[in-house]
C-alpha cells in the first residue's frame, strides 16, 4: 500500500500518540506477538479523523518525531516526509474541511539498510547489519546486547494539528552568560500567529526585555539581569533557575527555565576536569537509558522519581548515551531544577558515520534542532559527538588518520559554536592519549573492574582521569523483585527468562553474570557455582554485595584528593527489562544494592576508608559544600569477637569544596596494622566505624569497614529488627550483636532510606521507610545480612520512643 486510499476498513487496533507499534501490540495482543512482529520488516499505518471547529482558519501541524522513514497525509494531501527519527517539523496548512483525516505511514526499514552502500571503514560488533549507519534512527531494539528494548516504529513523539487562532512558539534559541554579578540573556524565538503582532517582549525572572520582530516570524531580545544567583550542581550549591516567558500582544507563552553558570573543561594536564563557575567538580553519575524502552515516552511522575533517585545517590551528572534517543523537554527541565548536570551524546555510536552530503545534511538539521531545544538550560554540561566511534577502529588496528569522521571534527563543532557556545564539546568517547583506549589521559571507558577481569588494585594502577562509562556489572535486583518476576531465586543463573535479562556482548562467549561470578570467587573466596546449587538466595546476595564492593572501591579511590580522576559515570542507571541487568536501579526504578552503597561514598559530605597497604588505613573526608567544615572524627575499632579495641577522636577542618586525608594510626596515636599488611602474628582487628560529627553534635557522615573481604560465617541471633511508627512515618530499628556484613532491608511497599551497609557489634541503626504508594498500609519489613539469616521486623508501639538518629 502506497496511499491512504488503499487502506482497508477493518483490522485496526486502537492507538495513542505519541506511541510505537510495539507498545500498541504489547497492550492489545501480548508481548510474545510483538517479539515476532518483524517491526523493521513491514510498513505500519496510523489514522484518525477529527472534527474541524475552525473551518476558516489556517492550521499548524507540528511533528516532534516519526520513527523512522515516514509520510503524513492530511485529508488526502501528502504534507510531510521524514527520514530522520530525531527531527521535528512545523508546517502551516491552509483551511481544512469540517472532517479532517490524519494518516501516518512508517515504512519498513530493512529494505533501506539492506541496500548497497559504500563499504564502511570499519565494522561495528554492536549490530548485525552495518547498513544501520546510513539511517538516522536509534539502535535500541537493534543491538542484541541491549535486551529489553524494541525497535521503535511510529509517531514516538507528540503530533498536533491546531488552528492558528493565537501565537504559537515553534522554536527557540536561548543563551546566558555572566558579566560580573549580572547575567546577560539572549533569546531568538520563532513563532506563527494569525496576524502580525503589535508588540512583543521577553520576561526573564522579574526583568522585562523589549523584543524586536521581523517579517519572518522571528522575535529577538537581549537584556541584562542584575545580580543573578549562580546555578550549581546540587552537590556543590543551589541550582538557581529563572522562569522565562514570551509575551506577544496579550498572549503569554512559557519557555524553558534558564540558569547562569560557566562550564569549562580543563584539559591542560591531560585529563578532562570540569569546572563549574570556576570550581573543579568531581563528576559522578550514571549513563541513562529510557525509562520505558518500548514506548520511549516517560511518565512525568516516574521521571521525577528517577531524577530524585539520582540526587539521593549523590550523583551530579547523567549521560544521555549515543545510540539511544534524545530525551524529552521534561527530562532536561527536571535535571535543571534538581541540579543534575547532563552529558549529552549526539545519537551516534560505534558505527562509521558516512561523509555523504545527504547524510551530513540530516545530521546538521538534527543537531541544530536539538542544540536550540536545550539552549539556555544550565544543566547541559558537555556535548559529545558519539560513543565509541574512535574506539571501534582503534580496536581493529586502524590508524586514527584513516578513521577520522568529518561530522565529529568539523560539522558538530561548527554548529555548537553557534548554538551552544558555552558548553564544552568532545568528539567521541573514549578519546585522548596515544590511543582512545588509554585510561591515564583524556576520557576513557573504564571496564578494568568488570569485563576485563582486572584485580581491585587496577583502580589505582590504571590512573583513570575521567570515565564516561565504567563498571558494567550484572547486578541482581532486590529479593522481592526476583520472587515477583521469576518465582524464586532458583531461576537465577540458568533459566531462559533469567538469562534473557543478563547483558552480553554479541560476539563474546561469556555474559556479564560470568564476570560477576569471577569477582565473587576472587574477592570473597567462595565458589559461586556451588553456592548457587546449594543456596541460590545467598548466591544472589553475594552478587549484590560484590557489586557494592567493586563500585565503592572504585569511587573511593577516584574521589580522594590525591587522585587524578575528575569523574566517572556508571554503566547504567536503569535496566531495560526484568533481571540482573547493568542498571543500579531495576526496570521499575527500584534501587539495587550498589545504589544504596554509593549513597554513602558519593554524598556531598562523606567520610571514606581506603586500605593503602603498608601505609595503613586512610580516611578521606570530602566536603563539596560552599562552606568550610569544622568537625571531629570519631573512630572505633573492633575485634572479630566484637570487642572494642581502640576508640579515638580527632578534630579536623576541611576547606570548602575540598577534601583531606588522614591515617587511622594518626587518629589513634600509635601503629596498628589494622589492614594486616605487615602480618605480625594473627589478624586482630576485624573492622572499624568512622563517624564525622559536626560542631553541634550532629552526625554528618559515617562509614563501617570490614578488614579483608572474607565472608563472615552465618550465625543465628546476629540481627534483631523492630518496626516503629513515629509522627506518621514508619521506621525500622536494626540491631546487631556482632559485626553484621552487608545488612539488607527489604519491603515490597516501602523503600528503605538506607540498606546494604555494615553494622558494628552492639549497635542499632534507625532507617526511615519511604512510601512508594500513598495508600500503603503498615509495612512488612525484612532484614538480613551476609552473616545473618533473614528475620521479619516485629511491630512495637508505645507512647514514648527513644530518639535515635535517622541515618
Amino acid at each position: 500500500m502506497n496511499s491512504p486510499d488503499d487502506l482497508p476498513g477493518h483490522g485496526w487496533l486502537p492507538a495513542k500518540v505519541p506511541g510505537t507499534a510495539a507498545e500498541i501490540i504489547n497492550e492489545h495482543r501480548g508481548r510474545l506477538v510483538y517479539d515476532e512482529a518483524n517491526l523493521d520488516g513491514r510498513d505500519w499505518w496510523w489514522r484518525t479523523t477529527v472534527a474541524n471547529a475552525s473551518p476558516n482558519a489556517n492550521w499548524l501541524l507540528t511533528v516532534d518525531g516519526l520513527a523512522t522513514i515516514a509520510d503524513v497525509w492530511i485529508s488526502g494531501t501528502h504534507v510531510l516526509s521524514s527520514e530522520n527519527m530525531f527531527r521535528s517539523y512545523a508546517t502551516t496548512l491552509a483551511t481544512l474541511p469540517q472532517s479532517v483525516t490524519v494518516v501516518i505511514r512508517c515504512r519498513a526499514t530493512h529494505p533501506f539498510i539492506a541496500a548497497r552502500y559504500p563499504r564502511p571503514r570499519w565494522k561495528s560488533s554492536l549490530v548485525t547489519l552495518q547498513g544501520w549507519r546510513w539511517l538516522r534512527t536509534t539502535l535500541l531494539g537493534r543491538v542484541p546486547a541491549w535486551a529489553g528494548s524494541t525497535a521503535p516504529v511510529g509517531p514516538w513523539r507528540p503530533l498536533s494539528l491546531r488552528a492558528i487562532d493565537r501565537p504559537y512558539v515553534v522554536g527557540h534559541c536561548l543563551s546566558t552568560e555572566l558579566d560580573g554579578e549580572d547575567g546577560i540573556f539572549t533569546a531568538e524565538v520563532r513563532f506563527v500567529a494569525p496576524k502580525p503582532p503589535r508588540h512583543a517582549s521577553i520576561k526573564a525572572g522579574k526583568t522585562i526585555i523589549e523584543a524586536e520582530l521581523d517579517d519572518h516570524g522571528v522575535l529577538r531580545a537581549k537584556g541584562r539581569l542584575s545580580q543573578v544567583q549562580h546555578w550549581w550542581p546540587h552537590t556543590h550549591g543551589e541550582p538557581h533557575c529563572y522562569g522565562v516567558s514570551v509575551v506577544i500582544d496579550e498572549h503569554t507563552i512559557p519557555l524553558p527555565k534558564i540558569g547562569f553558570r560557566t562550564v569549562v573543561a580543563d584539559r591542560s594536564t591531560g585529563g578532562f576536569d570540569l569546572r563549574i563557575n570556576g570550581v573543579p567538580v568531581f563528576i559522578r553519575g550514571a549513563c541513562w537509558m529510557p525509562l520505558d524502552p518500548v514506548s520511549l515516552n516517560t511518565d512525568l511522575d516516574q521521571l521525577r522519581v528517577a531524577i530524585e533517585l539520582t540526587r539521593k545517590a549523590g550523583f551530579n551528572m547523567i549521560r544521555v548515551v549515543g545510540g539511544t534517543v534524545y530525551e524529552t523537554d521534561a527530562f532536561y527541565d527536571a535535571c535543571t531544577e534538581a541540579g543534575i548536570l547532563v552529558w549529552q551524546d549526539f545519537m551516534l555510536a560505534t558505527l562509521d558515520p558516512p561523509d555523504d552530503a545527504q547524510f551530513i545534511h540530516q545530521l546538521e538539521a538534527e543537531a541544530t534542532q536539538f542544540a536550540d531545544r536545550v539552549s539556555g538550560r544550565p544543566c547541559i554540561a558537555t556535548v559529545n559527538g558519539g560513543s565509541e566511534i574512535e574506539q571501534q577502529p582503534s580496536f581493529l588496528g586502524i590508524p586514527p588518520e584513516q578513521s577520522t569522521a568529518k561530522v565529529l571534527h568539523d560539522v558538530f563543532p561548527r554548529l555548537l559554536q553557534q548554538h551552544l557556545p558555552d558548553v564544552p564539546y568532545v568528539p567521541s568517547t573514549p578519546t585522548g592519549g596515544v590511543m582512545p583506549t588509554d585510561t591515564s589521559s583524556g576520557i576513557s571507558h573504564y571496564y578494568g573492574l568488570g569485563a576485563y577481569l582486572r584485580p581491585l588494585s587496577d583502580v589505582r594502577t590504571s590512573k583513570v582521569r575521567f570515565a564516561a562509562e565504567c563498571l558494567a556489572l550484572s547486578i541482581p535486583p532486590e529479593a522481592f523483585r526476583v520472587q515477583q518476576w521469576f518465582g524464586s531465586a532458583r531461576a537465577a543463573g540458568h533459566h531462559p527468562d533469567w538469562k534473557t535479562g543478563v547483558p552480553r556482548d554479541r560476539t563474546a562467549s561469556w555474559d556479564f553474570e560470568d564476570i560477576r561470578d569471577y569477582y565473587i570467587r576472587e574477592v570473597f573466596h567462595i565458589d559461586p557455582m556451588l553456592t548457587r546449587m546449594e543456596d541460590p538466595e545467598r548466591y544472589l546476595d553475594l552478587g549484590r554485595a560484590i557489586a557494592c564492593v567493586l563500585m565503592c572501591q572504585a569511587f573511593t579511590q577516584w574521589r580522594r584528593p590525591t587522585s587524578l580522576c575528575s569523574g566517572a559515570l556508571v554503566w547504567t542507571f536503569r535496566d531495560l527489562m526484568p533481571g540482573a541487568g547493568w542498571g543500579i536501579t531495576d526496570c521499575t526504578g527500584e534501587p539495587k544494592a550498589p545504589w544504596y552503597a554509593l549513597q554513602r561514598v558519593l554524598s556531598p559530605i562523606a567520610v571514606l576508608v581506603s586500605d593503602d597497604g603498608l601505609d595503613g588505613i586512610v580516611f578521606i573526608v570530602c566536603n563539596d559544600t560552599a562552606m568550610p567544615l569544622e568537625a571531629r572524627l570519631e573512630v572505633q575499632v573492633w575485634s572479630a569477637a566484637g570487642k572494642l579495641l581502640e576508640r579515638a577522636t580527632k578534630k579536623l577542618e576541611v576547606p570548602a569544596r575540598a577534601g583531606v586525608e588522614i591515617r587511622l594510626d594518626e587518629v589513634i596515636g600509635h601503629f596498628t596494622d589494622a589492614g594486616y599488611a605487615y602480618r605480625f602474628g594473627p589478624r586482630v582487628r576485624d573492622g572499624l566505624q568512622v563517624t564525622l560529627i559536626g560542631v553541634n553534635g550532629s552526625i554528618l557522615a559515617t562509614e563501617v569497614t570490614l578488614f579483608g573481604e572474607h565472608i563472615r560465617p552465618v550465625r543465628d541471633g546476629v540481627l534483631t529488627a523492630i518496626l516503629r511508627h513515629l509522627c506518621d512515618e514508619w521506621y525500622v530499628d536494626v540491631a546487631s550483636t556482632e559485626l553484621a556484613q552487608w545488612v539488607a532491608i527489604t519491603c515490597a511497599d516501602y523503600r528503605p532510606a538506607a540498606s546494604w551497609f555494615h553494622l558494628p557489634p552492639g549497635s542499632t541503626r534507625r532507617v526511615r521507610l519511604e512510601r512508594i504508594r500513598p495508600e500503603s498500609s503498615r509495612p512488612t519489613v525484612f532484614a538480613r545480612a551476609l552473616n545473618a539469616p533473614e528475620i521479619q521486623a516485629e511491630y512495637h508501639s508505645s507512647a514514648f520512643e527513644s530518639e535515635l538518629e535517622d541515618q
